[in-house]
């Protein structure tokens, strides 16, 4: 038999290239192979906001069940979104809209994929036609390959139909929006609410509100429309270069506000809170605005909405006022328990040897509830106490016996006081009667 040698099969011109590219197979089915095994698996429940036409028996599941790729050839997301039709009536069509990154590419899906500046249209058309019917009462997995070169997949949206699904993660800009009403006609001081229906309805999104001729109505930066005379005019209202509009037509009748109050009528707030008081018009469609002033603005400030920001420790009076009539509420800003807030004094009962027995009282002079109660007391290291009293919270002593700490819960109030009874023991070598009057220094309080 004849032998073939390796050096003479080399020098056919084809056996080599074809040798490397066998090579280079091997070396990318590996590769692929590999990367294919280092999935992971990210699941959940997509929540649907019910913006148009969305039955609230049709519900949407999203997962991503694996991926594979690397920062040089995209990475690609096995994308499974599953619609499950609970209702009694069966979906005959359906179409998924969606954007993700810019460089986005969708393949391998049960639909009749569409691209239109950026965002990526699944159709049951065509030769997916098969897939167009969810049956009353099953569900339907559309599966699809998405395909970046983002580490991630964050979708800025998805829709299915006209109804929104986001999972955790979504982002929500805002696609479109209606008004409600789109016109409307009021009286002389009569007052209407524009409502913005946002798609997605969390989305956010900030609106500037105009009114083309404010002698006929008025608008604020809420959307409240206020008619001022006979006529009409257009309510513009706009967010980026979309505008939508409000016919309004007021007539020359009037709607007379007769009772404004302001409640609570007394309020007590901490330094830095902040607290919104409800003010009530009769009618509520009666026209003119509500303006709110501070007695002491050093103490506390109000802003157009009645809500009162406290700014230091004092009182002022917060004053409500529209169309010739007013309401006031009182405000008390109190600041923080300090320890100047607490006055504890000492005193000794009946004393032998090492033994003494005490009384202490604490009294909250403030304004601020005291919850917890830290002094030292001149005794030496080494004292013991002993508590007679079942006060709600007892004290505890450090190791030396010279610190003491409440525990459990105080409810100190401002102008209350408690006190707290025992027996101490000084350690050998003491007598307590050169300890009646010990100074209580370094006092805390919470």
């Amino acid at each position: 038999m004849k032998r073939i040698r390796k050096d003479h099969i080399f020098k056919k011109r084809w056996v080599k290239p074809i040798f490397i590219f066998m090579i280079a197979c091997t070396f990318l089915f590996s590769t692929a192979y590999a990367m294919l095994n280092q999935h992971f698996t990210v699941s959940g429940t997509a929540t649907i906001f019910n913006y148009g036409d969305c039955p609230s028996d049709i519900n949407y599941a999203y997962e991503i069940s694996s991926s594979w790729g690397d920062a040089n050839s995209g990475y690609t997301y096995h994308v499974i979104f599953t619609v499950i039709n609970n209702s009694n009536q069966a979906i005959n069509t359906w179409t998924i809209t969606l954007k993700g990154p810019s460089d986005l590419r969708i393949g391998n899906a049960n639909a009749t994929v569409t691209t239109d500046q950026g965002e990526v249209t699944l159709t049951p058309t065509g030769s997916y036609t098969w897939a167009a019917n969810i049956a009353a009462g099953s569900s339907r997995n559309i599966d699809f390959q998405a395909t970046t070169v983002e580490p991630t997949l964050n979708l800025e949206y998805l829709y299915f139909n006209n109804c929104m699904a986001i999972t955790g993660g979504w982002g929500s800009p805002l696609r479109d929006f209606t008004l409600d009403p789109e016109e409307v006609t009021l009286r002389i001081n009569q007052i209407a609410t524009i409502t913005i229906h946002k798609m997605p309805v969390d989305a956010q999104a900030d609106f500037t509100f105009t009114s083309d001729d404010t002698s006929v109505a008025t608008v604020n930066d809420t959307g409240i429309i206020t008619g001022i005379s006979q006529g009409t005019t257009t309510i513009n209202v706009s967010h980026g270069g979309t505008t939508k509009t409000v016919a309004v037509t007021v007539l020359n009748q009037q709607i007379t506000l007769t009772s404004l109050s302001l409640s609570p009528k007394n309020n007590q707030i901490k330094v830095g809170e902040i607290k919104t008081l409800t003010t009530t018009r009769v009618p509520e469609n009666a026209g003119g605005t509500v303006t709110y002033t501070s007695s002491n603005p050093s103490v506390a400030t109000v802003d157009s909405s009645g809500r009162v920001t406290a700014l230091s420790a004092g009182s002022t009076v917060i004053t409500a006022s529209s169309s010739g009539l007013s309401d006031t509420a009182n405000v008390t800003v109190i600041r923080e328990a300090t320890s100047d807030d607490l006055d504890i004094t000492f005193s000794y009962g009946y004393y032998y040897n090492r033994d003494m027995q005490f009384s202490i009282n604490f009294s909250n002079i403030g304004q601020s509830e005291i919850h917890k109660i830290t002094f030292k007391i001149s005794f030496p290291s080494g004292t013991t106490w002993q508590y007679w009293n079942n006060w709600p919270a007892q004290f505890v002593a450090d190791s030396t016996g010279t610190t003491l700490t409440s525990t459990g819960t105080i409810s100190l109030a401002g102008g209350s006081y408690l006190t707290f009874t025992g027996n101490v023991t000084l350690p050998n070598g003491y007598r307590s009667s050169d300890y009646l009057n010990p100074t209580i220094y370094d006092v805390e309080v919470e």
